[in-house]
């Protein structure tokens, strides 16, 4: 049996985390649709004139709810991605978005780009944009499964 890389650990754990996050959200917005009507009707003052801060409740919810699900979580990718950028140098083992597999050998960060080294013995290199890495394997070559 074939042992998971760590990128592929990490992929499956993030699509794990991603089907969590929807399942909440998909029961947050249920409940909301079922409690925010009986909000709507209890206290109300005079017939047919409904207090207008509840009417906005909804919106303000589903705006909160959205904030935390959607805004928060990219923002800490972002700051994990911008740490792991900050992090590369010399002699890591990086995976590019595109899934080639090579060895840093020189960063540029003013112009944005690094250069891999993709084959040990033709000594075949590609430069790429800082961008396009995906993860960063680690410092040992990856081990080799029979």
């Amino acid at each position: 049996m074939r042992q998971k890389t760590a990128a592929e650990g990490r992929t499956l754990r993030v699509r794990r985390d991603a089907a969590a996050r929807s399942r909440t959200v998909a029961v947050l917005i249920s409940s909301l649709l079922t409690v925010i009507p009986l909000l709507a009707e209890g206290g109300a003052a005079a017939p047919g004139a409904a207090n207008p801060w509840l009417q906005f409740a909804p919106f303000v919810l589903i705006a909160t709810m959205a904030y935390f699900v959607f805004v928060v979580p990219q923002r800490a990718k972002q700051r994990r991605f911008e740490q792991m950028i900050a992090g590369l140098k010399e002699n890591d083992h990086v995976v590019t978005s595109g899934g080639i597999h090579g060895v840093v050998t020189n960063v540029q960060r003013d112009a944005g780009r690094l250069t891999i080294r993709i084959d040990d013995t033709t000594g075949a290199k590609l430069r790429v944009s800082l961008w396009a890495i995906d993860s960063v394997v680690g410092d040992d070559p990856p081990e080799k499964t029979a």
